[in-house]
């Protein structure tokens, strides 16, 4: 091969080492996005089950007051 195909191989190499580093890095920053959205998501479930039990809680009160 020639010195000047023995450079373009290089450089392709080179370039290919590169996007495959920058795919990782995406990877991984998709990776803590989705992280943080899912605990963003199950707080929220948590809230909203919360919620519920303390709606369900107080409609049983009101329950209880009326049989009285």
């Amino acid at each position: 091969m020639c010195s000047f195909g023995r450079k373009v191989v290089h450089r392709l190499h080179q370039r290919h080492e590169y996007l495959e580093a920058q795919a990782k890095r995406c990877e991984t920053l998709v990776e803590v996005e989705v992280g943080k959205v899912r605990a963003e998501m199950e707080s929220q479930a948590r809230h909203m089950k919360e919620q519920l039990l303390d709606e369900i809680s107080q409609y049983c009160k009101q329950i209880e007051i009326r049989d009285v």
